[in-house]
């Protein structure tokens, strides 16, 4: 279940602060399948290739919800399609859990466009970035993300 909250702060008089909460509830059921193919093209390269079909169900959302004002009728109802996604990525990494030094350079492109099996299209494109160094003592590590 999907909680949205909208918060108002009213001040009045002098100590006064009154905060009022809406709440609405519905219900999000989302069902995911994906074919993914994966290869290492050497130890710190690798790449992925796959299909994606998602199924999300909005449902038990009052006609006065909020989410009935968003532009897309879609929002307060069903969503499927089916998408091409590609990830690329470079990593140098110490220790996949618990990392001290290295770069980790990532890609993500995901294409779906309406057909038969899809009622949206989008493009998606997404970029990540991390760094990690020790700082002064082996205990002390920096770490930089950058997500886009």
């Amino acid at each position: 279940m999907i909680t949205t909250s909208i918060s108002k702060i009213i001040f009045s008089d002098w100590a006064k602060v009154q905060v009022t909460q809406n709440e609405e509830f519905y219900t999000k059921e989302p069902l995911e399948v994906s074919l993914l193919f994966s290869r290492g093209f050497s130890n710190n390269f690798a790449g992925q290739f796959g299909i994606r079909y998602k199924y999300i169900n909005n449902f038990n959302i009052t006609d006065t919800s909020a989410i009935r004002k968003l532009p897309s009728k879609l929002s307060s109802s069903k969503v499927t399609y089916t998408s091409m996604l590609i990830n690329l990525r470079y990593d140098t990494l110490d220790s996949f859990i618990n990392p001290s030094k290295g770069i980790v350079l990532q890609s993500e492109t995901e294409f779906a466009y309406k057909n038969s099996l899809s009622n949206i299209s989008f493009n998606r494109f997404a970029g990540y970035f991390q760094y990690y160094t020790i700082l002064l003592f082996h205990k002390i590590i920096f770490q930089l993300i950058f997500r886009r």
